[in-house]
């Protein structure tokens, strides 16, 4: 979504589960939203969402303990995908927590997510 609003595109995407991805050119993209309405439409609403989605992660990361954040990382990441089985790493977890790995696991434990 940088593009869209005129930044760059240095950007790193990671995929948290396996998966398919498509991709498209930036460019492509770029000239694909300025010429249609509809897609136009789609695209902002979706910037609307996210943004509205990065600053309740933010605030929950602020206020909620670890495990509340395990906890609502784990039940997006099953709406997402529509299954209860999915394999992350605890490191990975660390990583999309802000915490360590050790911190993840006792959280799980504590919180007896993982199995």
């Amino acid at each position: 979504m940088p593009p869209v609003l005129g930044g760059s595109l240095t950007v790193r995407a990671v995929s948290s589960v396996a998966g398919w991805v498509d991709r498209l050119d930036a460019s492509a993209f770029l000239r694909e939203v300025a010429q249609s309405g509809p897609l136009r439409d789609l695209v902002t609403g979706y910037l609307q969402a996210l943004f509205g989605q990065i600053s309740q992660a933010a605030a929950c990361n602020r206020l909620h303990s670890n495990e509340e954040r395990l906890s609502r990382w784990l039940l997006m990441t099953r709406e997402r995908l529509g299954t209860d089985d999915f394999a992350v790493t605890h490191e990975f977890l660390a990583q999309m927590l802000g915490s360590t790995r050790p911190t993840v696991t006792l959280s799980a434990q504590t919180s007896k997510l993982l199995t």
